[in-house]
């Protein structure tokens, strides 16, 4: 049986004791879980706290229930590289109580669990783990299948998340126009999981053109760096039959008769025109493009008719019509012959009116002198005979007085009527006055 020494035993005891006090003991420090998303670089922290000798670093790494060491560092040494994985992990510091990592390029497979082993001379290993978890930023795309138009609720869109991870969710948004949604998910054997979640809404000629938007975000993330995703789109699947055809009538910039057809359809409309019942070929007429019909400038109304526009889209069809009547100059000519013979009756008319209204003036103007001289002779002839006897000279000069111009006559009868001669007054006196 062995015996200790004389004198080591206090020494023994004295060591155990130093190794047995708290923070004497070799502690390894580490940041025990980490995220990162899929590509980024990701560090693994990982210190000794010691007095002894750190002899060895040593990595390592349990994925998928195998566990190998892909990395060891001896102080004043270089790093040995011990698996391909390791060409891509860069270690931090060349001090032997900081085994800090930087691995480059996350993949997916990098996920697992990393142990940091310290080599400590006397105490021996010392480990800690670290977890790391790779996220994976979802993919996000919207897609637009054709949907014709109608008063039912359909699939108007579909939002679909590949590779998410953790698991993503879907919101619509919409401007406020009435819609539900309805998702699926499925989880792919690498970890990360596609969502598809389709959007209804009732697909009617006023929806198209409409912008919706997708937003997915990842609720699970548990570090600050969120990485959400909003896709927008404008809806133009919504297909529909032509709507109201509108024809206009205007000329080119030539001074071409045309005829024009549009109308709003998704997809768009072709246009095929048709006079009556037949449709349009060559000749007075030309062929259209893009709904514009020209029409020929023949002097002669053989372009009259009714037109009809058809309008067709793989939904459906629709007519416009104008009807286009359009006279010859011949007959503009004729019919001006009328207006030219109206207008000279209607001159004859006006002049024969006016020189009978001159004739019938004249009339009555004559007819008024001739009563006002009567009436005036009247006056005389009883003046005279109230006073006797006049002499033949005066009665001369009472003939040249009534003798006078029309227009001197009415004005001495006038002023006969309102200052008679006074009594005993000769014929000759008055017309003395008169004049």
């Amino acid at each position: 049986m062995l015996r200790p020494l004389p004198g080591s035993l206090p020494l023994l005891l004295l060591l155990l004791l130093l190794a047995a006090l708290p923070g004497l003991q070799p502690q390894v420090t580490v940041n025990s879980k980490v995220s990162a998303w899929l590509g980024s670089d990701v560090t693994l922290k990982c210190t000794a706290r010691t007095r002894d000798t750190v002899t060895q670093i040593t990595w390592q790494r349990k994925i998928r229930g195998k566990t190998e060491d892909f990395l060891t560092y001896n102080e004043g040494s270089e790093p040995r590289r011990l698996t391909p994985f390791a060409q891509r992990v860069k270690l931090l510091s060349n001090e032997s109580v900081d085994g800090s990592i930087s691995i480059q390029n996350v993949t997916l497979p990098d996920e697992g669990t990393y142990v940091c082993i310290f080599t400590i001379f006397p105490a021996g290993a010392t480990e800690a783990e670290i977890a790391l978890q790779v996220w994976v930023a979802p993919a996000v795309r919207v897609e637009l299948k054709p949907v014709n138009a109608s008063q039912y609720p359909d699939t108007v869109a579909e939002c679909l998340v590949s590779s998410a991870k953790p698991a993503a969710m879907i919101n619509w948004n919409t401007s406020g126009i009435e819609y539900r949604s309805a998702e699926n998910t499925t989880r792919q054997s690498n970890g990360t999981v596609n969502s598809r979640s389709e959007l209804y809404m009732t697909p009617t000629p006023a929806l198209y053109g409409q912008e919706v938007a997708c937003h997915v975000y990842q609720p699970d993330v548990t570090f600050t760096e969120q990485r959400n995703v909003t896709v927008r789109v404008t809806l133009t699947n919504i297909q529909y039959a032509p709507l109201t055809v509108r024809t206009e009538v205007h000329r080119s910039d030539g001074g071409l008769l045309q005829l024009a057809c549009q109308c709003k359809a998704i997809p768009p409309a072709t246009y095929m025109w048709r006079r009556g019942n037949e449709s349009i070929v060559a000749g007075s007429i030309r062929d259209f493009q893009s709904g514009t019909l020209n029409l020929s400038e023949a002097d002669d109304a053989d372009v009259n008719g009714l037109y009809i526009c058809e309008a067709a889209n793989i939904i459906g069809v629709n007519i416009g019509s104008v009807y286009l009547y359009r006279e010859s100059r011949r007959c503009r000519e004729l019919l001006l012959l009328p207006f030219f013979f109206l207008f000279f009756i209607i001159l004859s008319i006006v002049v024969g009116i006016w020189l009978l209204y001159r004739k019938h003036a004249r009339e009555s103007y004559e007819t008024y002198t001739e009563q006002k001289f009567v009436e005036g002779s009247e006056r005389l002839g009883n003046r005279q005979s109230r006073e006797g006897y006049r002499s033949p000279d005066k009665l001369q000069t009472e003939t040249e007085v009534v003798s006078l111009e029309e227009p001197q006559m009415r004005k001495e009868v006038i002023r006969t009527k309102t200052a008679p001669p006074s009594h005993g007054e000769t014929l000759a006196e008055t017309a003395s006055k008169l004049q």
